[in-house]
């Protein structure tokens, strides 16, 4: 049976002499429930990172979808302002 370290030292005369398995699983639980939850917190960041990324995609692609519109439009407009001042021109 193993015995606490620190029953041995005299400011630690009130411990209970508890298994050293027994006080270890006592001290790490509140540690692992942290490591639980930021692990959980990461999750949900990463999750919201994922979602960032698509919503940025989405956005660029409409972007470049309004560009294309433009530029469309644009030629249509030089296009037919050209062909009226060359019928213009020529009468």
């Amino acid at each position: 049976m193993d015995v606490c370290a620190m029953c041995c030292l005299q400011e630690n005369y009130n411990h209970t002499f508890k298994q050293v398995e027994e006080a270890t699983d006592h001290a790490f639980r509140p540690i692992e429930d942290m490591v639980g939850q930021m692990t959980s917190r990461i999750g949900c960041l990463r999750g919201a990172a994922a979602q960032s990324r698509q919503k940025e995609t989405k956005m660029l692609d409409n972007v470049h979808a309004i560009e294309l519109e433009v530029k469309k439009r644009s030629l249509y407009i030089h296009f037919r302002s050209f062909h009226s001042f060359n019928l213009n021109s020529g009468s």
